[in-house]
């Protein structure tokens, strides 16, 4: 289909707007699908088992009862959409499986889904994806210059554990550049951002996961990346009601994570690496809200080793006997070349203001601690107070100011 600006629209009809089958040729340039209504899935466009291209389109105002309101392709070969817009598309019928408010896709094992120059807003879902819902277990993803703001949560009345913008489920391989994502929100009677509601996130194992060149800021009662594994380079990561970053093995890069509600990353998984390197982490915490009991203000790590080197931790607040910079259950600990200040851990229990280490081995050398406080036992106000570790800790420090 190529007609340049021609709008087809379904207001009103109930049905999809435009379905195509078994295409392995699609071509659909300048069109507007606008007013569909499925009563399953795809109210703009449904397409099954083609592979082609999309390109300068509008999807507007569609809806479904199950998924990809916008846009719903499935058992589909290699796709590219590009220079397209997802507005206002809503996938909200069934409390359970309404996904990919602007788009839903789950290519054929092998096949990939490339968007470059789209943009996604004001897209809604009850569920995962209110702007994206990208499926597949073996394929490949790719998102380039792409934005993604004001997709929204529709309150369904009681409590939903799972929302987010962007969801990635399984896959071979994800990669987004240069990519925006702010100002979307989860509004409702609930608030789980500690843990539970997030700008992006991933589910399912295997595959690769990679962040370049994104923001990722100002988005309302979510967090900022809940990752399986993933890497993440010179991304900005502020501003944000959840935590910054959420994942297994994690390795992040001249990134800037701030100003968070909750705390700034967490890394979790028995046997998980994780490496920070060249990193500002700074003014997260502390959460007020459905939370845990304590709450890091700037690092919570776990696994089995965590590397931090040039970088900034600071200004960061822990809560309730968690740490204020860096609170490490990691077996492993090593930090070099970096700056651990004026971080402070609030309660009331005694705690650690700059780092906790209850793990194995730490290894420190090359470091400056300057300001870091924390509440203490017996005392009315918050002490000086750099380091602490559990008893059977092998600690050695070099070269540093504490």
């Amino acid at each position: 289909f190529s007609t340049g600006s021609t709008i087809l629209e379904a207001t009103g009809s109930g049905t999809t707007v435009l379905t195509a089958f078994r295409d392995d040729s699609f071509i659909m340039d300048g069109l507007t699908l606008a007013g569909g209504s499925s009563p399953g899935s795809g109210g703009g466009l449904y397409g099954q088992s083609c592979a082609g291209r999309i390109s300068d389109c509008t999807f507007i105002s569609n809806s479904a009862y199950d998924r990809g309101a916008g846009a719903y392709l499935t058992g589909s070969g290699d796709f590219v959409i590009e220079r397209c817009s997802f507005l206002g598309n809503t996938s909200a019928k069934t409390p359970h499986y309404s996904e990919g408010g602007g788009l839903y896709s789950s290519p054929t094992s092998g096949s990939s889904l490339t968007l470059r120059e789209c943009v996604f807003r004001n897209n809604g879902t009850i569920t995962e994806g209110a702007a994206i819902l990208a499926a597949g277990s073996s394929s490949n993803l790719i998102i380039e210059d792409c934005v993604f703001e004001e997709n929204f949560f529709i309150d369904p009345g009681f409590p939903r554990l799972e929302f987010s913008v962007l969801h990635r489920r399984g896959g071979a391989s994800t990669r987004v550049i240069n990519t925006v994502f702010r100002n979307n929100r989860h509004v409702g009677q609930f608030n789980f951002s500690y843990l539970y509601t997030w700008t992006i996130s991933t589910s399912g194992s295997g595959g690769t996961t990679s962040f370049e060149h994104c923001d990722i800021v100002d988005n309302i009662g979510l967090g900022g990346l809940r990752l399986g594994s993933g890497a993440l380079s010179d991304c900005l990561i502020e501003r944000n009601e959840g935590a910054g970053v959420s994942g297994g093995e994690l390795l992040i890069e001249d990134c800037r994570i701030a100003d968070h509600a909750a705390l700034g990353v967490r890394s979790a998984g028995q046997d998980s690496v994780t490496v920070i390197s060249r990193c500002t982490i700074e003014n997260n915490g502390p959460y007020v809200g459905f939370s845990p009991t304590t709450t890091p203000g700037g690092l919570d790590l776990s696994g089995s080793s965590a590397t931090i080197l040039d970088s900034f931790i600071q200004n960061n607040v822990g809560t309730n006997g968690a740490a204020g910079g860096i609170d490490c259950g990691a077996r492993q600990l090593i930090l070099r070349n970096s700056v651990i200040a004026g971080n402070s851990a609030t309660g009331t229990i005694s705690t650690t203001g700059g780092i906790f280490f209850r793990g194995e081995n730490l290894r420190i050398d090359n470091c400056s601690f300057n300001g870091n406080r924390a509440f203490r036992r017996f005392f009315s106000e918050l002490t000086p107070n750099a380091l602490g570790a559990a008893l059977a800790s092998d600690v050695q420090v070099a070269n540093s100011i504490i």
